[in-house]
């Protein structure tokens, strides 16, 4: 069978998963100014979500996201 857990989304797309600092949401992008994490908060409340799971299970696990390319420098 399919594992199920029903996890409280609330609060987790405001925790930045980089640095754990609490920020206020603006957008539908998170700008973390502690650490300058950017990410979307879909994805960013999907990665608490998770870590919300391991924590609660007791889980010696954390998810972090660390964007590959942070900026795009377009030529003219």
């Amino acid at each position: 069978g399919i594992e199920f857990a029903q996890i409280n989304e609330r609060g987790t797309s405001s925790i930045c998963p980089v640095c754990g600092k609490k920020v206020k949401p603006n957008d539908r992008t998170f700008r973390c100014k502690q650490c300058g994490y950017v990410q979307d908060r879909d994805v960013v409340g999907s990665i608490q979500i998770l870590n919300k799971y391991f924590q609660d299970n007791s889980l010696n696990l954390r998810v972090e996201n660390h964007p590959i390319v942070s900026s795009v420098l377009v030529g003219h």
